[in-house]
């Protein structure tokens, strides 16, 4: 069948990608409370506080999606956290109901423009603006005003207001409102490519008064702390529907997607070269001999020679290839259909080992001389001596062996990497990340999501964990086992991820794009 392919399980549970269509009626995530109204939102580079008042709270921050291509003027952005307030009234049929409060935070790229001042950065607002001013910024967004000032009160900050008309409200389309923002745009001193932004806005029918609530926004503009480190940025890449496996190598990111599909994207410029494979690849690896795709309904696994862009040659390896790394001299596949890890001599093209693992065998991380794997059904991880090809150590997560009675629930490890002297594995089961000693796989450390994480990476001294229902990023310090800063939005269910050329790669795979962090 014509494969469109959806998060429909992870798996062998209800997460990883099935066959199946891309549901029709919208994903909705969940609102939260601001639980302390003193407590700052941290992010890579900069924080603030949230707007004060019980009106308020956190919404969903929408995935950033690429800029039109005839429109240069535009600033690329990614938004990071959204505050709105609940409406005085309920929404009806009269337009006159429909007034919405937002304060949103958000980081600016600016590219390889020469802007080193606050000064210079003034300039180019003012210059880019009046070119704006009265066209049509974005379908339904037509900027009327702008205004910009330095505000020395405030760290690299320029101040601004905007006015424009808004004919995209979803429940009135077409209806002219009134848009108004005000806020902060601050040059990051260290890192001057990258501006923050934290900017209040109202929509409401011509004729109808703005709020009164300075009280409750001004304390939040004016919050915005910039620290030394690179403030986030998160751009995204279109590469096709289903997005799955992700790896670094050669200078490139490689994308397994869609019904045969691997994307090739170059980090320089972000753009894709799509490569054919097998069936449903899931999986995807890099060696010295190049990257290794999983085909899952083909039961193959592809190498593709990075030099053409090529398949340069397929092995049927078992029943439903899932996962695959390389790495200890050999290529090692998670197959779900037979409960093995199977191992390819990558220079004979050959099966040399297969090795039970437990059911549904899920994760995978391979060391020098160590390679471990995960049994999603029966909750438990294992060590293998690749010497040997015998499991040394097996470690049942989140209880003993006598847990494994009418009552006890799977912990369902989905995914595994190895880092920062540990091997982590993210269970989608207890919704927790453990932390392990590699050698004989005890647990050192439980960090628990409250969501189902489905993939995991090290790289930039943390360890980054995609919340498949959150649409989110979490980061955790290898340090304090703990989790830091606020989660990073991205796109619709993420599932993989990868650290390399400098950030953070996620697959999202309701979407048809790849995350880029930039940290």
């Amino acid at each position: 069948m014509g494969v469109v392919r959806a998060l429909g399980r992870v798996f062998a549970v209800a997460l990883w990608v099935g066959f199946g269509c891309i549901p029709s009626r919208s994903v909705q995530r969940v609102e939260k409370p601001i639980s302390d109204p003193v407590k700052r939102y941290e992010f890579p580079g900069f924080s603030v506080l949230p707007p004060q008042g019980a009106r308020w709270f956190v919404s969903p921050a929408s995935p950033a999606e690429p800029l039109p291509e005839t429109n240069l003027l535009l600033t690329p952005q990614s938004t990071l956290l959204v505050f709105a307030r609940r409406p005085e009234q309920p929404i009806t049929k009269d337009p006159r109901s429909i007034h919405r409060a937002v304060l949103r935070v958000s980081t600016r790229d600016l590219g390889e423009r020469p802007v080193k001042t606050l000064q210079e950065y003034l300039a180019y607002e003012q210059s880019r603006t009046s070119e704006l001013a009265g066209a049509q910024v974005t379908p339904g967004f037509r900027l009327l005003s702008s205004r910009f000032e330095i505000d020395g009160s405030l760290q690299s900050c320029l101040r601004f207001e905007q006015v424009g008309e808004d004919t995209g409200v979803a429940e009135f389309p077409g209806v002219p409102f009134v848009a108004r923002i005000r806020g902060y745009r601050c040059l990051h001193p260290r890192w001057p490519r990258y501006v923050v932004a934290v900017a209040y806005s109202e929509r409401y029918l011509s004729g109808v008064d703005p709020l009164r609530i300075d009280a409750e926004v001004e304390p939040a503009l004016r919050s915005l702390r910039l620290t030394q480190e690179r403030p986030v940025f998160v751009t995204t890449i279109p590469v096709g529907l289903g997005g799955q496996g992700v790896t670094v190598f050669d200078g490139s990111v490689w994308v397994a997607w869609g019904d045969n599909g691997v994307a090739r994207i170059d980090p320089r410029t972000n753009e894709v070269a799509q490569i054919t494979v097998g069936r449903d690849p899931i999986g995807v690896a890099a060696g010295p001999e190049g990257v290794w795709v999983a085909n899952r309904r083909d039961g193959t696994i592809a190498r593709i020679d990075s030099a053409t862009n090529e398949v340069s040659s397929t092995l049927p390896v078992g029943r439903l290839p899932l996962t695959i790394a390389s790495g200890a001299g050999s290529v090692w596949i998670a197959d779900e259909g037979a409960a093995e890890v199977v191992r390819v001599d990558p220079a004979a093209a050959r099966v040399v080992a297969r090795i039970w693992v437990g059911t549904h065998p899920s994760g995978l991380a391979v060391g020098r001389d160590a390679v471990y794997a995960t049994s999603f059904d029966q909750g438990t991880v294992v060590h293998i001596d690749p010497a040997s090809n015998r499991i040394v150590a097996r470690q049942l997560l989140g209880g003993t062996a006598a847990a494994l009675l009418p009552g006890f629930v799977n912990t369902a490890p989905a995914v595994a990497a190895l880092g920062e002297g540990a091997l982590w594995v993210a269970c989608q089961g207890d919704g927790s990340v453990y932390r392990l000693d590699p050698q004989d796989l005890r647990v050192v450390a439980r960090i628990s999501l409250g969501t189902r994480p489905s993939g995991i990476a090290i790289g930039g001294g943390a360890v980054w964990v995609t919340l498949y229902d959150e649409f989110t990023v979490v980061k955790i310090d290898p340090r304090t086992n703990v989790l830091v800063g606020e989660p990073i939005p991205v796109g619709v269910r993420p599932v993989l991820a990868a650290w390399g050329a400098d950030a953070l790669w996620v697959t999202n795979a309701w979407s048809t794009t790849v995350s880029r962090i930039d940290l």
